[in-house]
């Protein structure tokens, strides 16, 4: 009977911990279903997978260690984002409103390209939520968006991407 109860608590653990995360411009928060279809863009193939030289701000691998946006603000250095997803070193926790908030200052490195932030759930294992900059351009964008309905107990790495081609900038992720 202990067994049967635990696994009824378990699995009801389980569903209550799926949550779904959104994103949106810091300006204004868009409803949910104009970004549900994001999460689903395709990449085809690309030559350019581009890690930059410097690995002290964001790595191609999840993060293991926390940082608390509670006390500062972290700083990316998104030197040549490409076709992989590139995270930052660290995970965070969202505030207490279920938001992390994100500024950004990037430049393709040719043409025109999209930016990809990403919000990747270490807890539920997935990447939960894209938010798309359309327009990047050489002579550089920048903006603030935010993710939010985030879970205050789960861990989350943010991340990013460009297609079709490359950029260069910085991100800030902060509460």
């Amino acid at each position: 009977m202990k067994k049967l109860i635990a696994t009824v608590l378990t699995l009801a653990l389980i569903f209550a911990v799926s949550t779904t995360a959104f994103a949106a411009e810091e300006e204004e928060a868009l409803p949910a279903a104009k970004l549900a279809e994001v999460t689903e863009v395709i990449f085809g193939d690309c030559d350019d997978v581009l890690v930059g030289s410097s690995k002290d701000t964001r790595e191609t691998t999840l993060p293991t260690s926390y940082w608390s946006l509670a006390q500062n603000s972290y700083k990316a250095n998104l030197q040549v984002v490409g076709k992989s997803w590139l995270y930052t070193n660290y995970y965070y926790h969202p505030n207490g409103d279920g938001k992390i908030f994100v500024n950004y200052d990037v430049k393709a490195k040719e043409g025109t390209t999209t930016l990809y932030i990403g919000l990747y759930d270490l807890v539920q294992n997935e990447l939960v939520v894209v938010f798309p900059v359309d327009g990047i351009e050489e002579g550089g964008t920048t903006g603030s968006m935010y993710f939010y309905n985030l879970v205050q107990s789960h861990n989350y790495a943010v991340c990013f991407r460009a297609h079709p081609t490359a950029l260069n900038g910085k991100a800030e992720i902060k509460h």
